[in-house]
């Protein structure tokens, strides 16, 4: 027996990049859609990306490491739906 399900799914990935000479922390945002397929036992997901509309650039304040904000980025990605992305930076 198969079944399926429909979920969103938030991928946050890290990165740091050469800014001005200094290593500066990048944070990317992405909704993915997630199928998840369950077969017997198994349960495996196939992944499609959809398609940005928006992306929305995140320069934090004080504090300017990108990272503490995290939580807050996601809570409003999870807000406005897919369709848009996040990309944030800490100071360099």
């Amino acid at each position: 027996k198969m079944h399926a399900t429909r979920e969103r799914k938030i991928i946050v990935k890290n990165d740091v990049a050469e800014i001005s000479g200094w290593a500066t922390d990048i944070v990317s945002l992405d909704y993915t859609n997630t199928n998840s397929v369950k077969i017997n036992d198994y349960v495996g997901e196939l992944s499609s990306s959809g398609i940005v509309h928006t992306y929305i650039l995140f320069v934090p304040g004080n504090p300017g490491l990108v990272g503490w904000y995290i939580p807050a980025l996601k809570s409003i990605l999870e807000g406005i739906g897919p369709g848009y992305a996040i990309r944030g930076l800490s100071y360099a």
